[in-house]
């Protein structure tokens, strides 16, 4: 099973940027797969990005980490009036979904930020 994984990228930007999207075909079976809505108008979403590639490298058959942009290419500035700002009522980013490796939904926003630390903590004891 371990080869199949491998061939999936741990780090993808997905999506067409500030557009609404389905996450459904997006979700990784065999990994926990992390949404993460994003700007590159937001500091603390560029410092996600450096982490989040840095996990998806590290633990490559634990996470799938998908970036999603939550702008419309001509805008400057957090887009909080994209369509796909307001298809997830988007109102703090760094914004973040997470599906289990069985496909079910597990947490979003504050709660799915909570999750990824308790996840990291028992990745590290290991």
């Amino acid at each position: 099973m371990c080869a199949p994984l491998l061939a999936v990228e741990a780090y993808k930007e997905i999506g067409n940027p500030g557009q609404p999207i389905d996450l459904q075909p997006y979700i990784v079976e065999g990994r926990y797969t992390v949404f993460d809505f994003a700007s590159q108008y937001c500091p603390p979403c560029r410092q996600a990005t450096v982490e989040f590639e840095l996990l998806a490298q590290k633990y490559p058959n634990h996470y799938a980490f998908r970036r999603i942009d939550i702008n419309r290419r001509w805008f400057i500035g957090i887009d909080w009036a994209s369509p796909l700002a307001r298809q997830y009522s988007l109102q703090s980013i760094p914004h973040l979904v997470i599906y289990g490796p069985d496909k079910r939904f597990i947490a979003e926003g504050d709660a799915a930020e909570k999750w990824m630390a308790d996840d990291l903590r028992r990745l590290q004891k290991e």
